[in-house]
């Protein structure tokens, strides 16, 4: 199984192993997230969410037509069992709310926000603000036009994405994927920081 990550710098991957992440969404973003970071070496990663698996999802989440009508994170853990089984992988069926967002995220080296709610978006977002968690968000990876992507850091919290665009406009892969691909570039780089500040 090592030698999954011998291409990878092995002082890298010895950080990522000793990592937890939380990542709240199991839907587009979530599951290529978790599939990236499992792929670079994070040891540990929890994904949350409590939807159903639909034949719209399929677009651009990593599911099967046959998960149709499962609770997603059901569905995503029978498939990290099967293409990620050197990370150790869990999965929680449960709504965020003011009520559970405290215990959920606490932890965790990086919580990731995937979620497509703007009310649990944003009750994320407050809930992060004025903590030392660090949380990277999304906003704005709406339509097939590439995305302008921008990132503000702000003390504990990064968000990523063009800040404009709208899901209305559409949900395409390309740009789901770019978006997820930025926040787990950003998650990978706070980890090499953190520990080289150490």
């Amino acid at each position: 199984m090592q030698d999954i990550f011998k291409r990878q710098i092995p002082d890298h991957t010895d950080i990522f192993r000793k990592s937890k992440i939380l990542i709240l969404g199991c839907g587009g973003l979530g599951t290529n997230l978790c599939f990236m970071l499992a792929k670079s070496g994070i040891g540990t990663i929890k994904i949350v969410d409590y939807d159903n698996v639909e034949y719209s999802n399929l677009n651009r989440q990593i599911y099967r037509p046959t998960d149709v009508g499962k609770y997603k994170v059901d569905a995503f853990k029978e498939i990290c069992d099967e293409f990620l089984p050197f990370a150790d992988i869990s999965v929680e069926n449960i709504k965020i709310t003011e009520n559970s967002i405290d215990e959920l995220t606490e932890g965790y080296d990086i919580v990731l926000e995937a979620l497509d709610d703007e009310y649990a978006k944003s009750l994320v977002l407050e809930h992060f603000i004025g903590t030392d968690k660090k949380l990277i968000s999304v906003s704005g990876i709406g339509g097939v036009k590439k995305l302008d992507m921008k990132i503000k850091k702000m003390n504990n919290i990064v968000v990523c994405g063009d800040f404009e665009t709208k899901t209305d406009i559409g949900l395409y892969y390309p740009n789901v994927m770019m978006a997820a691909s930025t926040q787990a570039i950003i998650a990978l780089n706070w980890l090499l920081e953190e520990n080289n500040g150490r």
